[in-house]
């Protein structure tokens, strides 16, 4: 009998160790404000990590899921429905603390996921690069979504 998945909070040091070992595209994330996860049977299967948005939406009452990484997960593995459980999980906790929250997907991918959870595309937006210090550049078309 398979156990079913269990979302609960996270330190956010552990949701960055755990982006390093599993995320597929961009494993490496600086800060965070929280983060939550999901396990199966007491193991951690899928972490999202909340950080402040980029400086366009930075008023002081918007959020960003900046990660969302998961093992074996919407992809026909064992853990199908732990992207959505943490995009959902987040987007409750936003609301609750009075935050908007989006978060970001490269233009050319579905958003199964997010609409699953819920979440309303807004629509691909025009790429940018950002100059900041540290900062990744990234020049790929990006969809952005926003939670219910």
């Amino acid at each position: 009998m398979s156990e079913h998945l269990r979302p609960r909070p996270l330190p956010i040091t552990e949701a960055r160790k755990f982006c390093l070992a599993v995320h597929r595209k961009r494993p490496k994330i600086q800060g965070g404000m929280w983060a939550v996860a999901v396990e199966r049977a007491g193991i951690l299967v899928g972490v999202a990590i909340v950080a402040r948005p980029a400086v366009d939406l930075d008023d002081g009452d918007t959020l960003n899921v900046a990660r969302v990484a998961v093992i074996d997960g919407d992809s026909g593995g064992g853990n199908k429905g732990a992207c959505s459980m943490l995009y959902g999980r987040c987007a409750r906790v936003a609301k609750a603390i009075g935050a908007r929250l989006y978060t970001y997907t490269e233009a050319s991918e579905p958003g199964t996921s997010l609409r699953a959870a819920g979440w309303i595309d807004e629509g691909v937006r025009p790429t940018g690069i950002d100059t900041r210090p540290g900062r990744q550049v990234d020049l790929i078309p990006k969809r952005r979504w926003r939670a219910p």
